[in-house]
């Protein structure tokens, strides 16, 4: 390729890419209505957006995403109460994933699909992290529109080799069409990732006589086990796990040391889920060549 063709093609990524970003923070300021209505079970549809101190209606040009907050200096227009940071750091976050997304898997209908992803693992940790819960609005949604979505998703198409070695291993000759162990893939994904939940959910309700874990964490991992698949589904539980303990740890200390103090497992999950989009199979490669 020429040095102006290079520079052509790089340009068409820049441009898109921006315009990408600025669907991403739009995306991003509906996220938010979506963190503080669910929980309340609210619609996310009406009434309009409304300033959560007073209760007056945000005017269009007071709903840019990022760029209101700024301009009104982080606090509303009508009653000057405070403007928490989370909202734009929700909108510029999901901007930037909607972005890290399409430099990974292009302008593709599973790009599409991966973007729609990781908007609800921002959604599903800002949740779990504020009210400690995990709606089955976006966990059970999300789970079927994976499965649906299967048959022509890029990283289950990646797994079915993998797919197919660990039917031989099994003794089974599985030759089927490409949608079908996609199907397969996903399904053995949210095996996996529920099923690795569920069973330390009911060990530890066994030893501890108590819950330690909601079933909003097992379906979440379900609704990432089939978009990612089963390698990326255990990553994102070993990062998960990581993450949670490295930061539980300072949670617990910061609340006096007491153990019974609720961690936001799923916050971590969505992070780690985040993270094994993005570059799970290069850290899976990185693993196995120190192996």
């Amino acid at each position: 390729m020429r040095a102006e063709g290079r520079l052509g093609y790089i340009g068409d990524m820049i441009v898109t890419a921006i315009v990408i970003s600025l669907f991403g923070l739009v995306i991003g300021s509906f996220l938010n209505v979506c963190i503080h209505r669910i929980p309340e079970g609210r619609s996310i549809v009406t009434p309009r957006s409304a300033c959560p101190k007073c209760a007056q209606p945000i005017a269009a040009y007071d709903n840019v995403p990022i760029l209101s907050y700024l301009v009104l200096g982080g606090r509303g227009r009508c009653c000057k109460a405070p403007i928490s940071p989370m909202y734009p750091a929700v909108e510029a976050v999901n901007g930037l994933l909607w972005v890290a997304v399409y430099l990974v898997y292009g302008l593709t209908l599973s790009a599409l699909v991966y973007a729609a992803f990781a908007s609800a693992m921002v959604v599903l940790a800002v949740i779990d992290a504020k009210h400690r819960i995990l709606p089955h609005e976006i966990t059970f949604g999300g789970l079927v529109v994976a499965l649906l979505s299967s048959p022509w998703q890029a990283i289950h198409q990646q797994h079915q080799p993998g797919l197919a070695r660990l039917a031989y291993l099994l003794g089974a000759d599985f030759t089927a069409a490409p949608w079908v162990l996609n199907l397969c893939s996903a399904l053995l994904g949210m095996a996996v990732g529920a099923g690795m939940l569920l069973v330390v959910a009911v060990g530890y309700y066994l030893v501890k006589k108590r819950e330690g874990m909601g079933h909003g964490d097992i379906v979440m991992m379900g609704f990432v086990g089939a978009v990612l698949g089963w390698p990326l589904t255990l990553l994102t539980i070993f990062l998960g796990s990581f993450l949670g303990a490295l930061v539980g740890t300072v949670l617990i200390h910061r609340a006096g040391g007491d153990r019974a103090y609720e961690i936001p497992f799923g916050t971590f999950l969505g992070a780690a889920a985040v993270i094994a989009l993005l570059c799970g199979d290069t850290l899976l490669g990185w693993y196995w060549n120190l192996l």
